[in-house]
């Protein structure tokens, strides 16, 4: 089991990240990446993005889509400045080893990524009517940021216990045809849905999994059939088939549908 980050490293990349912000505020890539002095560079990979702290260059993949580009650049821009913390990295280094080490870490610089790009009062507005699914849209559109972002920040921001998920049909359900549009692959008769992505609060003891699918009777595939959205008592649905009562708010987007549960 991946071990859980603690809060109070949480809150000081958090600390770090909105420093570094408020001191560069330029948020197109190279007023990002004044602070740190690296050099960025485009090429293709595997992976979204990487940082040589060696060379002092950001990579960057040039085939994702440019929301994911910042919230890449911003998360590569905290592993920087994790590094450049030496009582932070040592602290981290002291509790944790291996793959918990690793898992840390890249949680540590979404929540750092999440800070620069998002800031206090974007996050007022957007809960200013209370968390629901389209807290998550307003602060992407109004915040110009990608679903992640929105959501860690969220997350990240928010007292109750709360789980927030982006949720999409599985891969290779949808292909496109040779006029470019995007139908139903004959390996997935059903339109169905699963969990893509999960981040919890930190007052929510349990966690959402990658891969989880959406039951056909939930509120989130109801919205995703129908194209509204929608508020209900509903459940928290687990891998293992349990249930948890919860508040569901779902808000569907194209081909995805975005997720709030308060339990």
């Amino acid at each position: 089991m991946t071990a859980r980050v603690q809060m109070h490293y949480k809150d000081r990349i958090r600390e770090i990240a909105r420093a570094y912000r408020q001191k560069y505020p330029a948020m197109d890539n190279l007023g990002m990446l004044e602070g740190i002095g690296a050099t960025l560079r485009f090429t293709e990979m595997h992976n979204d993005g990487a940082f040589d702290p060696e060379h002092n260059v950001v990579f960057l993949n040039p085939k994702t889509s440019l929301e994911r580009q910042r919230f890449t650049l911003a998360h590569e821009i905290s592993h920087a400045l994790l590094l450049g913390d030496e009582d932070l990295l040592s602290d981290i280094h002291d509790d944790y080893d291996g793959d918990d080490l690793e898992n840390t870490i890249e949680v540590l610089c979404n929540v750092g990524a999440a800070a620069i790009l998002v800031t206090p009062d974007l996050l007022e507005r957007a809960l200013s009517r209370g968390l629901s699914a389209t807290s998550v849209v307003n602060l992407m559109n109004w915040g110009g940021v990608s679903a992640s972002v929105a959501l860690v920040a969220l997350a990240e921001n928010t007292l109750e216990p709360a789980v927030f998920a982006l949720c999409m049909p599985p891969s290779g359900q949808y292909k496109k045809n040779s006029s470019g549009e995007t139908l139903p692959s004959e390996n997935f008769p059903s339109r169905t849905l699963e969990v893509k992505f999960a981040p919890q609060s930190a007052s929510m003891k349990y966690s959402l999994s990658s891969g989880t699918p959406i039951p056909f009777d939930h509120p989130i595939q109801a919205a995703f059939e129908t194209s509204l959205p929608l508020e209900e008592i509903s459940y928290l649905p687990f891998r293992s088939g349990k249930k948890m009562t919860a508040r569901v708010s779902a808000y569907p987007e194209k081909n995805r549908v975005f997720a709030v549960f308060l339990v």
